[in-house]
């Protein structure tokens, strides 16, 4: 089963919404440290920078939804 198939947009957005932890639209350090932590894992600052520097395509140190997105869908988009 593909994730396409699963994953609606209204799904996919809940679940950025979950790591937008101060509602601003982007997924910033903080907020990675956040969502984590509330999940019972706390993060090194350099797991952090890890997934920032996987997932943030425009290298502007945060993760839009149109970033997050490309994380399940690829990056055709971006």
């Amino acid at each position: 089963m593909s994730v396409k198939s699963v994953l609606t947009y209204e799904k996919l957005y809940a679940l950025f919404k979950h790591f937008d932890t101060d509602n601003s639209e982007y997924i910033t350090p903080d907020n990675i440290r956040e969502a984590f932590a509330v999940g019972g894992r706390d993060l090194t600052d350099d797991q952090i920078a890890s997934i920032l520097k996987s997932h943030d395509v425009r290298g502007d140190g945060k993760i839009g939804f149109d970033e997050f997105r490309a994380i399940f869908f690829g990056t055709e988009d971006v």
